[in-house]
């Protein structure tokens, strides 16, 4: 099935899965060929209603910045998703290490729209159980 043909809950799930496979494994590095698989050329991500990234190399900057901030990353399986034609939200876990050795969790209800099979938008809200990461806004 193309990234065209799938449904909007499918592309979430695929990114995901990518993630906790590749990145948060340690077994890759992210590319932009790997950001551009599943946002489109003018994506955006709102994150507690500031611009996080906008655009593909905002995206890369992101995945590159995560990867800087942690030595370990896995996200949890949703405790709900929807879909509605264009558009899904769900709620989901984020656990995590960062570099000084300090773990926690991070609470995250997402809210995204798509096009062509992509994300062309993400608007979050995210809290902490334990230490906050401060991930920049490109």
């Amino acid at each position: 099935m193309s990234s065209q043909q799938r449904h909007p809950v499918q592309i979430v799930r695929d990114l995901f899965d990518w993630y906790n496979e590749t990145i948060a494994a340690g077994r890759a590095a992210v590319t932009r060929e790997d950001v551009q698989r599943y946002f489109t050329d003018d994506a955006v991500m709102i994150t507690n209603e500031k611009v996080k990234c906008s655009g593909i190399d905002a995206h890369f900057h992101h995945f590159q910045d995560i990867a800087r901030k942690m030595s370990a990353m896995a996200i949890r399986p949703f405790d709900i998703l929807v879909e509605e034609g264009n558009r899904a939200a769900g709620y989901y876990r984020i656990d995590f290490k960062d570099k000084e050795g300090k773990s926690g969790t991070v609470l995250d209800m997402a809210f995204w729209e798509f096009r062509d099979g992509k994300i062309a938008r993400m608007v979050e809200l995210v809290d902490f159980v334990g230490p906050r990461v401060e991930i920049e806004n490109y």
